[in-house]
């Protein structure tokens, strides 16, 4: 047995060998057919952007058989059509599980689907392969979150008043199983499970047990073959939360998946993240046999022990993880590396909000060292991808700001600074791997999309616009309604006039803004010249 995986590293070596003497030459003949999470651009337009300039062909499935907004559930059987159809000549296809079964992430948490009809589509997934064995079979899917609060139509409706009391339930309980509870922690169990209406509750419950059992299947088809690789994302979630807990018994049950001596071989990782599993997936369709390497290095302080906002570990081991997912390899030499992952984290390792006061201009003694070596690695010309997760949604104002003037935003391979740590380490890491394929225009216009969403209006014109536009004017967050195409105007033109203040000398390209869903959440970047 050892002398088989001997042979078969040495076979991994010599290829990726040969794919870095002619780097793009494995991808002209290959066809990915790839079903996100849902429409939003962060699973759709952002990742098309990224990979239609490779060599690979990349079929995406028809934005009007996704789910759309959060009422809208996928055309299920005209998806399933179309992925059978387009899976006879395709040689990887990259599967959201979310989508495929539930009809996309937000129908995931609402639906009320019997398991007989979770069945049907389970068996629809496993017939791929059998029907085209040369076929690979490439499937995400997420461990149903548990936020602290939620609204906006993405949860029940029960939610929005009792999010955070079931939430702390549940947590509560969760902690108790592992290591049991204080006095003062059984007490407030106990006036939690008296406050929570029993029914929904018991929705909630139920629903995240029919989405257990479809991810012990996941990975049941994993283990017999006609999935080739899966990955079980751990969507908002923290160290104590029905979600944590769910995912230690899922763990258990791909144990077996994880006996491959080499990373690369392996055909299951689980990591703390959602949207950004697409990007990954992608990224080791096109990257897995070159093996590139990847070295991480972090803001002095707590850095890879910093375990974020809405996740259940070190950012580190987070990180590690979606190397390996992406078709990378992790190393602690710099002088081997083939991308370099600048990880931007707060120096005492608690992660604030982007919107909060404390997202300013100054920079500490820790900020400063970053940079410094950031710098460094830049003038004598490694490639930086650079993951911005000191604060939750958006970026660092004190690093952009420094960067912006000291002109090295146009220098980096990639950036991300959205929304959750593990959504911006897979942004950037997957564009920064598929930097070399890109040129330098494609590569800047992927940046300055960056740039424009995750800086400019994720950490500063969002909290303005709802501030001085939406709450004057009563409109709401989570749907604009009439008011979408006045509000749109408004922040266009905020988002120009902090482009030109910030970094128009660097990105010098127009753009356009929509709000996909109606609500002020997310925002869609289109460059236009």
């Amino acid at each position: 047995m050892q002398r088989k995986w001997l042979f078969i590293l040495v076979f991994l070596v010599t290829f990726s060998i040969s794919l870095g003497q002619a780097y793009s030459a494995p991808l002209q003949n290959t066809k990915i057919v790839y079903v996100p999470l849902d429409d939003r651009p962060v699973n759709l337009a952002y990742v098309v952007d990224t990979f239609k300039n490779t060599p690979a062909k990349l079929v995406t499935a028809p934005e009007k058989y996704l789910s759309q907004g959060t009422k809208k559930v996928a055309a299920m059987d005209d998806l399933w059509q179309w992925v059978e159809n387009e899976s006879r000549r395709a040689d990887v296809v990259i599967l959201s599980a979310d989508t495929m079964i539930y009809g996309g992430l937000v129908p995931s948490r609402l639906h009320q689907l019997d398991q007989q009809v979770l069945e049907e589509r389970l068996n629809k997934l496993s017939e791929l392969k059998k029907k085209h064995p040369r076929l690979k079979v490439y499937v995400f899917s997420t461990i149903m979150r548990s936020p602290k609060m939620s609204n906006g139509g993405v949860e029940p409706d029960y939610y929005t008043k009792y999010g955070p009391k079931i939430f702390k339930l549940t947590a509560l309980q969760d902690k108790e199983g592992v290591e049991g509870l204080s006095t003062g922690e059984k007490d407030q169990l106990k006036k939690l499970t008296d406050q929570v209406p029993p029914e929904f509750l018991k929705d909630w419950l139920e629903r995240r047990q029919k989405n257990f059992v479809v991810n012990e299947k996941l990975i049941q088809l994993t283990k017999d073959g006609a999935i080739d690789y899966f990955i079980l994302a751990r969507d908002d979630t923290s160290v104590y939360s029905q979600s944590t807990k769910e995912y230690r018994l899922l763990a258990k049950e791909a144990a077996s998946l994880e006996n491959a001596p080499f990373q690369s071989l392996k055909k299951f990782h689980s990591f703390s993240g959602a949207d950004e599993v697409g990007m990954i997936m992608l990224t080791r369709a096109c990257n897995l046999y070159k093996l590139s390497k990847v070295y991480s290095f972090y803001t002095p302080g707590v850095g890879s022990k910093t375990i974020p906002n809405y996740e259940d570990q070190a950012v580190g081991e987070n990180i590690r993880n979606h190397i390996f997912a992406a078709g990378g390899v992790p190393t602690t030499d710099a002088q081997e590396a083939d991308l370099f992952l600048a990880v931007n984290t707060p120096k005492n390792g608690l992660t604030k909000e982007a919107s909060s006061s404390q997202n300013n201009l100054k920079v500490n003694s820790a900020l400063k060292e970053f940079i410094t070596t950031l710098s460094n690695y830049l003038q004598v010309g490694n490639k930086v991808a650079l993951t911005d997760i000191a604060f939750s949604n958006g970026g660092d104002n004190a690093l952009m700001h420094q960067l912006a003037q000291r002109k090295m935003l146009d220098q980096l391979q990639a950036y991300a600074g959205w929304n959750t740590a593990g959504n911006s380490i897979g942004y950037a890491l997957g564009q920064g791997l598929m930097a070399p394929y890109l040129t330098l225009e494609q590569k800047n216009s992927l940046l300055e999309t960056r740039l424009l969403d995750d800086w400019a209006y994720q950490a500063n014109i969002r909290a303005q616009v709802s501030r001085d536009l939406l709450q004057p004017n009563k409109i709401s967050y989570t749907a604009l309604g009439d008011k979408e195409e006045w509000v749109t105007a408004e922040t266009q033109k905020l988002l120009e006039d902090f482009k030109a203040a910030n970094f128009k000398d660097s990105f010098s390209k127009e753009f356009q803004i929509r709000f996909p869903w109606q609500r002020m959440f997310d925002v869609e970047i289109k460059i236009t010249n």
